[in-house]
């Protein structure tokens, strides 16, 4: 993540305010919202890791890390342009198969996304548990039963994209 500027991170903390909005609009449905900068290529073939904020912001919780692997997660991603308005919301779930403190949260996604990984940030304020029952997930219709986690990111595109 060398190179990233200070307007990136502008970006991302912005991201977290205009998402706390969203939640209190009922806009989004999973979870609390964090956010994250893009700018970062997405392909289904390769991981993709979403940027966090270094220094005293970001938390890793040891503990709960070392019990995440194997633990189902739901996962939803709300894009935003510059302004803060929706581009696109994406769903999906899978196993966490890796936690590492530099890394991130390694997932090995499942459903109609299936052999595909995908990385979360390092970060793991941004898992909470989830009430048992059923989740569908309303881009895919996809149903869930009883997963472990569930997190909600957003992800803001720079101005000028």
């Amino acid at each position: 993540m060398a190179g990233l500027d200070k307007a990136f991170w502008d970006r991302f903390w912005r991201g977290i305010a205009m998402a706390r909005g969203l939640i209190a609009l009922g806009l989004v449905a999973l979870g609390v919202v964090a956010a994250a900068a893009t700018g970062l290529p997405r392909s289904p073939s390769r991981a993709d890791v979403l940027a966090t904020r270094s220094g005293g912001n970001q938390v890793w919780d040891a503990p709960l890390a070392q019990t995440l692997v194997g633990k189902t997660v739901l996962i939803g991603i709300t894009y935003v342009d510059a302004s803060g308005a929706i581009l696109r919301l994406k769903e999906f779930h899978g196993v966490i198969a890796e936690a590492d403190p530099k890394k991130g949260i390694r997932v090995e996604l499942a459903g109609k996304s299936a052999g595909q990984t995908y990385w979360l940030p390092p970060d793991t304020r941004g898992l909470h548990p989830a009430a048992p029952g059923e989740y569908r997930l309303k881009s895919t219709g996809e149903i869930v039963i009883d997963p472990d986690f569930t997190t909600e990111w957003t992800s803001q595109m720079p101005e000028g994209k």
